[in-house]
C-alpha cells in the first residue's frame, strides 16, 4: 500500500509538472507571436480590412458592415464581434486583433497539449509534441495576421478535447462545452459546420 501510494504521488507530481510545462509553452507561444508583431503590428490582408471595418461598424452602432459598404455576409461574425468587444474595452480593433491572436496562439499550444495527454501514455510525450507547435511556421504565420484562423483552430482543438472526454466519461457538461465550441467555430468560419457533422458521427 505504501509503495502504491508513493507511485500515485509521483505520477501526480509528474502530471502537475507537465501541466506547468504546457503553460510555459503557451506563454512562449504568446511571446513569440507578440515579438513578431512588435515592430510593424499585426499583419493585414483584404480579409483583415473587412474584419477591422466590421468591428468598428459594430462599435459605432451601424451593425456588421463590410469595407466599402454593404452587410458583412462573406465573412462570419465571430471574429469581428470579438474585436468589437475588445474595442469596447478600450482597444482599437487593429490592436485588439494583435492581442487576441497572439493570446490565442498560446492557448492553442496549451489546449493541444492537454488533448495529447489523453491520447499518449506519458504526459511528457504530450509536452514534447506540443512544443513542436512553437516551430510550426503555418501556425505562427496565421497568428501574426488579423485573420480568423487562429480562433477557429483553438475552437476545433477544444471541441475535440471535450468531445473525447464526453465519449470517455459520458458527462453532459463535456458534451455541452463541445457543442458550444462547435457552434462558435461555425460562427468564426463557415467550414466550422463540419465539426458538428464530425461530432455527431463520433457520438453515434
Amino acid at each position: 500500500m505504501h509503495f502504491g501510494g508513493s507511485a500515485a504521488a509521483l505520477r501526480q507530481i509528474s502530471s502537475d509538472r507537465a501541466t506547468w510545462a504546457l503553460a510555459l509553452l503557451g506563454l512562449a507561444g504568446f511571446g513569440l507571436a507578440w515579438l513578431s508583431t512588435s515592430t510593424y503590428g499585426i499583419g493585414l490582408s483584404p480579409d483583415s480590412i473587412h474584419y477591422i471595418h466590421a468591428a468598428r461598424s459594430v462599435m459605432s452602432g451601424d451593425g456588421y458592415q463590410a469595407f466599402g459598404g454593404g452587410p458583412l455576409i462573406g465573412w462570419p461574425p465571430l471574429f469581428p464581434s470579438a474585436l468589437a468587444v475588445l474595442g469596447k474595452m478600450g482597444l482599437d480593433p487593429l490592436d485588439g486583433a494583435r492581442v487576441l491572436n497572439t493570446a490565442v496562439y498560446g492557448l492553442i499550444i496549451f489546449a493541444a497539449g492537454h488533448l495529447l495527454r489523453f491520447n499518449l501514455r506519458s504526459p511528457w510525450y504530450a509536452v514534447a509534441a506540443a512544443a513542436t507547435l512553437l516551430v510550426s511556421l503555418t501556425l505562427v504565420r496565421v497568428s501574426i495576421m488579423a485573420w480568423s484562423e487562429p480562433l477557429f483552430v483553438l475552437l476545433a482543438v477544444l471541441f475535440v478535447l471535450f468531445l473525447s472526454r464526453f465519449v470517455g466519461e459520458q458527462r453532459l457538461t463535456f458534451f455541452l462545452v463541445a457543442a458550444g465550441c462547435s457552434a462558435l467555430a461555425a460562427l468564426d468560419r463557415y467550414i466550422g459546420f463540419s465539426l458538428a457533422i464530425a461530432g455527431s458521427g463520433s457520438i453515434l
